[in-house]
């Protein structure tokens, strides 16, 4: 990976250096702008041109040929003088494709340059007896490696390379090193090791790469919750199976020796294992979101008033009652059969905890600020311990009260009525909870979205 990322950031490296050059010259070409060496040449070739005349008029063409070759050589500028009748006067003569730049000056009688592959110019200088035309051109590569040295350009030109490849190394190395370190984390997840975490391991680093590692963490969490949840889920599960399946065999073993009410209770246990299946089954769909969310809206108001008939009807033989009390009717997205099997599951852990000659109450209101229906499901019971209280929508899990049968039996319940709940309400995208009422009971409010 390190390689492929390495070769990939170097040559985006160069290319970048490269249109960011070509970017500035053509932006120095379209805005008319000089670049300093032709601003340097320009501003030049007039100072030399005067020198090498003054040289000519006071010592002729000795002195006149020894000033072009001390520039020749000092700033690699190949030069020559014509006299005032266009003879040359210089040993060397004018640089080749100069003609018509030279014309170009005698007809404006102002300083010509041109910039190709040579940089060249004409300059006029006046004088009594005419005007010379000073003409000189300077190769751009030769000029400035001269200037530079040659020994000294190669070795600038690699060390330039040489920084680039270890800049584009070092940035290579800060995304790959910790994209490793992930690779390393997913390699162990897929094993089956859902303790790995990467944040830890990677230096502290405030960007992109630091909060995919986080989100790593968050995802490495979230899976190891849910193996933990469902090892715990099959292990209640296998725990509320064989009490029933133990009570079977004995009823079965003794049906066989001709007890009638042995045939009478093994109803009574297949009846309450098909429903401890049909709950497990339900809980499992909903854990999985496997039901359709419909989109159809239920009006919470008519739901309940059938809901709390058939409670009251139920409760009145145990000398408990249901009461509804609606403060403004509302209505929700869902599905009425999922919807009612949810308030349902709460009226009757409620009727089972409240006391002989009092009601459960339900109340429906609906909070606009929030845009949420609040059905409140509230017993007159012992209540649950506060501790506890964070633990009743588990699967599987009760809460002992003095004076209740244990646990696992028929009347404590299966213990999966408020769990599979508390996932209808999450699957409608709205929120269960449960308190302690003041002044006696078990308080839940189940809070769903309005629908619209």
């Amino acid at each position: 990976m390190i390689s492929s990322l390495y070769a990939r950031i170097l040559i985006w490296f160069w290319i970048t250096n490269v249109a960011v050059t070509a970017t500035i010259l053509g932006i120095t070409l379209l805005s008319g702008a000089q670049p300093i060496g032709q601003r340097w040449l320009a501003a030049s070739i007039d100072l030399y041109g005067r020198t090498a005349t003054d040289a000519w008029r006071e010592g002729g063409a000795t002195a006149l040929n020894a000033y072009l070759d001390h520039i020749a050589s000092s700033v690699s500028l190949r030069a020559a003088l014509i006299g005032p009748h266009g003879e040359t006067l210089s040993a060397n003569a004018a640089p080749e494709g100069t003609a018509q730049l030279i014309e170009e000056a005698r007809a404006t009688r102002q300083s010509r340059s041109r910039y190709r592959m040579h940089w060249t110019g004409a300059s006029i200088v006046p004088s009594p007896e005419g005007d010379y035309i000073f003409v000189a051109q300077v190769e751009v590569l030769r000029h400035f490696s001269g200037q530079i040295g040659g020994g000294r350009l190669v070795a600038k030109t690699i060390a330039a390379l040489l920084a680039g490849c270890l800049l584009c190394w070092m940035l290579a190395r800060s995304i790959t090193a910790p994209l490793r370190t992930l690779q390393s984390a997913a390699r162990s997840l897929g094993a089956g090791d859902l303790s790995v975490r990467v944040s830890p391991k990677i230096p502290p680093r405030n960007d992109e790469l630091m909060d995919l590692a986080h989100e790593f963490d968050r995802m490495a969490a979230e899976i190891e919750t849910l193996r933990n949840e469902q090892h715990r889920l099959l292990a209640d599960i296998s725990h509320e199976l064989r009490s029933p399946l133990t009570r079977l065999a004995i009823s079965t073993e003794l049906a066989s020796r001709g007890d009638e009410e042995a045939l009478e209770r093994m109803r009574k246990d297949i009846t309450a294992l098909d429903s401890l299946i049909e709950q497990i089954l339900t809980l499992t769909r909903l854990e999985i979101q496997q039901q359709t969310r419909s989109q159809s809206s239920v009006a919470l108001e008519k739901l309940l008033a059938g809901l709390v008939d058939d409670a009251d009807f139920e409760a009145r033989e145990q000398g408990k009652g249901v009461t509804l009390e609606v403060k403004r009717g509302c209505s929700v997205h869902g599905q009425a059969g999922l919807l009612r099997s949810c308030v349902e599951n709460v009226v009757r852990n409620a009727i089972r905890y409240t006391p002989v000659a009092t009601a459960v109450r339900v109340l429906l209101e609906k909070r606009e600020d929030k845009a949420l229906a609040v059905v409140t499901v509230q017993d007159s019971g012992r209540g649950v311990p506060e501790e506890m209280l964070g633990r009743i929508f588990e699967p599987f899990y009760r809460v002992a009260v003095e004076g209740e049968e244990p646990p696992g039996t028929e009347s404590g319940g299966s213990g999966l009525g408020l769990s599979i709940s508390e996932r209808i309400v999450r699957l409608y995208g709205g929120g269960i909870h449960a308190h302690n009422a003041k002044q006696g009971g078990l308080v839940v409010v189940i809070e769903l979205p309005l629908a619209g």
